[in-house]
This record gives structure tokens, C-alpha cells and sequence, in this order.
């Protein structure tokens, strides 16, 4: 090749570097743009992501009457309830006041109207509330609650165990 031709073929060279390097600032720009626009789209900060999970699951103390003894512990989270004795008390599935109140009685009346509620086809198969009790031998581990839905249940459920726990508790420290 003469050198007029490879004169030529290097303008037309820098010619495309250029152009194609403004192209490639032009698209790191717009890049950039859309970096921040995600990272203020989708940024929370510690303290909301903290309080988010504080929402999401926490523990709520059930004291005694003098408030001096924990009787049990409600770990709530976002569709489930676990109800669970303190270490000090043994509280037995068959004990009345659980077994009658709490299970016979606020439990199971909140079942029947969650299958109340799925005859009517108000809730699907999947929301109705659902429990289970966990015992070794006789003595209660947790009662795990699934689907109570809402806080009014919630309040039912804390203040039927914080009842229920107080009267095994007094049960227990009378024998």
C-alpha cells in the first residue's frame, strides 16, 4: 500500500475513535443517571431496614399479675403467632385453664370462623387459621398460631395466653 491510502485509512481511524469515544462518555453518563435514580428508587437506610424487621418479628413479654415473672413469650411475625413458656414454668397441655380457655375456647372459636368464613368463600383455604401444640410428654413447648390475619386477633390471642398462663402459673406455685 502506497502511503497516501494508509494516510487516508488512519484519518478514517481517528476519525472513529473519536466518535465512537464521545458515544462511549455519552453512554457512561447516561449510565451514571440511572445508577443514582436506582440507588434513590431502592435505597432505605439502617434504621428503616431495622425497624422493618422490629415490624416484621417481635417478642412480646407475657407477665404475671405482680409483674415480677415472665409467664411465656408471644414471638409475633407477619402471619404467625409462637406462644412459649418461660423455662421456670411447666405448663401441662391438659391444664384448664390452656386446654379449656385458650385452646377449647379463643383458638378453636377462631377456627370455626375462619372455616365459617372459607364456606362463604371470604377467605381462600390458605388464610384460615390454623394451630398447633408442641409438647414434650405433657408439658407444652410452644403453641405456634399460623394466619391470624389482624391485630384485634392478635390483642385476643396475648390477652387469652397472659389470662390462661397466669392461672396455670398460680396452679402451679398453690401445689
Amino acid at each position: 500500500m502506497d502511503a497516501e491510502v494508509l494516510a487516508e485509512l488512519k484519518a478514517y481511524l481517528d476519525e472513529e475513535i473519536d466518535r465512537r469515544s464521545y458515544e462511549l462518555e455519552v453512554l457512561k453518563k447516561i449510565r451514571e443517571l440511572v445508577e443514582r435514580e436506582l440507588k434513590e428508587a431502592s435505597f432505605k437506610s439502617a434504621a428503616e431496614v431495622m425497624e422493618k424487621k422490629a415490624e416484621e418479628r417481635r417478642v412480646i413479654p407475657l407477665l404475671s399479675k405482680d409483674g415480677k415473672t415472665t409467664l411465656a413469650e408471644l414471638h409475633v411475625e407477619k402471619d404467625r403467632i409462637r406462644i412459649v413458656p418461660s423455662a421456670d414454668l411447666k405448663v401441662y397441655h391438659g391444664s384448664p385453664p390452656i386446654a379449656s380457655f385458650l385452646i377449647g375456647k379463643v383458638l378453636a372459636s377462631m377456627v370455626e370462623e375462619d372455616n365459617r368464613l372459607v364456606d362463604e368463600g371470604k377467605i381462600s383455604e390458605d388464610e384460615r387459621m390454623k394451630y398447633e401444640v408442641n409438647v414434650s410428654g405433657d408439658v407444652i413447648r410452644e403453641i405456634v398460631i399460623l394466619n391470624y390475619r389482624d391485630q384485634h386477633r392478635l390483642n385476643r390471642v396475648r390477652e387469652a395466653a397472659r389470662w390462661s398462663f397466669q392461672k396455670a402459673y398460680e396452679q402451679a406455685t398453690q401445689k
